[in-house]
């Protein structure tokens, strides 16, 4: 399970911006490429977990073996 990293998120209260689709767009982008691919990896899988939940992930894959006739 990855560590809560909500503290390290900051958060700017009281601010407002309206962007176009297209300018919110490119800003996603240039905030995550400045991320290392590291920290992308920590944020998917953050996401993954509050998505399925930690019970489900950690359950792994289902293996069934069928053979066709």
């Amino acid at each position: 399970m990855i560590a809560d990293e909500a503290s390290d998120a900051p958060v700017a209260r009281g601010s407002l911006r309206v962007l176009t689709f297209e300018q919110a767009e490119q800003e996603d982008r240039v905030f995550w490429h400045s991320k290392s691919p590291v920290e992308r990896l920590r944020h998917q899988e953050r996401l993954r977990e509050m998505n399925y939940g930690v019970e489900i992930l950690d359950q792994g894959l289902q293996r069934v073996l069928a053979v066709p006739e």
